[in-house]
């Protein structure tokens, strides 16, 4: 049988859905679509999963095809489409992998930032708790209620620079009780 014969058979064959002229087919074209296809993705287990998809497909569906050439072309370009997708995917895989590491790091900082926050103003505020009455109220309405010191002076009726000295007071009062208890570093301070 010559060449021209057998093609013609193998392409009947795989037209009418013939196992073996698949199998022929496979063998032919197999190692080099998946040289091809390992080229665009740079991986040979990939490769193989593709072009592996792209033959069962060919099965399943069974297209009919005019000549070999065209079979040829088709399943170059079915494993180029596939490579790109496979491409496509794997940069939107890892763009996303990078975005979640990126989230869960800052996500993670901004906890630990929100956490450390919250216990130096627990701390901060069980001192206010210890200063003196006066010195207290001012520190509170300053600092926790965020008045300014004409707010303060109209709101206690008291002179402008007793707020300010009883406000200065306070702040040095809960500097001293946080470093000698060691409460926060003093260069927070």
């Amino acid at each position: 049988m010559d060449n021209c014969t057998s093609h013609k058979e193998l392409l009947l064959g795989l037209n009418l859905g013939h196992e073996y002229a698949f199998e022929q087919v496979f063998k032919l074209h197999f190692g080099e679509i998946c040289y091809f296809v390992e080229k665009l993705t740079g991986s040979p287990f990939v490769a193989e999963d593709i072009v592996a998809t792209i033959f069962l497909k060919l099965w399943e569906k069974k297209p009919e095809f005019e000549s070999l050439q065209k079979l040829k072309a088709y399943l170059f370009i079915v494993s180029r489409n596939a490579s790109l997708d496979y491409l496509r995917a794997k940069r939107l895989h890892d763009h996303l992998h990078k975005n979640i590491r990126y989230t869960n790091s800052t996500f993670e900082n901004g906890i630990e930032r929100k956490i450390v926050r919250s216990e130096a103003f627990y701390l901060i505020y069980a001192e206010i708790k210890n200063l003196p009455r006066q010195v207290r109220e001012i520190i509170r309405l300053s600092f926790v209620d965020g008045l300014s010191v004409p707010e303060i002076v109209n709101k206690l009726g008291l002179a402008y620079q007793t707020v300010q000295n009883q406000k200065s007071k306070g702040i040095k009062l809960l500097r001293k009780a946080i470093i000698k208890d060691n409460l926060i570093s003093p260069l927070c301070l």
